[in-house]
């Protein structure tokens, strides 16, 4: 199935709070509300493609990819990434404790909610496999940048 495709997925608007974070931390402008107001965002989740037409729009073009616990190694050159939860809610990955090996990661580390426009010191979350599996069933967003 091609990257971005997949049938169903939809995500809450709140990405788009997220990608303006990231986006902002490399220079680029950008007014969330005019972009969901282009979008015709109401509040209810968004198509993947939907998501992935806003990240390419705002300066970010990503590729969706969906892995398990062990293919989360393979992107520690590609952070920060987009994780995209069960919930329909994201999430941004910026990094690994430990593992490095075929088994994957000891632990990722996500961005705790709240911190995504507080300059200065960031708060990130240690969640393991057991932590996180119950949450995430493998969706992301690896950017082109």
């Amino acid at each position: 199935m091609p990257e971005g495709s997949l049938p169903g997925l939809e995500v809450d608007t709140c990405f788009l709070r997220r990608l303006t974070t990231l986006a902002r931390a490399r220079g680029l402008s950008v007014d969330p509300r005019a972009v969901g107001t282009r979008h015709g965002f109401t509040g209810d989740p968004v198509s993947l493609a939907t998501v992935l037409a806003v990240a390419a729009e705002i300066g970010l073009p990503a590729r969706h990819h969906r892995l398990d616990w062990r293919g989360l190694g393979a992107l520690r050159e590609a952070l920060p990434a987009l994780m995209i939860f069960r919930d329909q809610s994201t999430a941004i990955l910026d990094g690994f404790e430990g593992g490095g090996d075929e088994a994957g990661p000891a632990a990722v580390l996500v961005r705790e909610d709240g911190d995504d426009d507080e300059p200065g010191e960031v708060t990130r979350l240690s969640l393991d496999r057991d932590d996180l599996g119950p949450l995430w069933c493998g969706d992301l967003l690896v950017f082109d940048i």
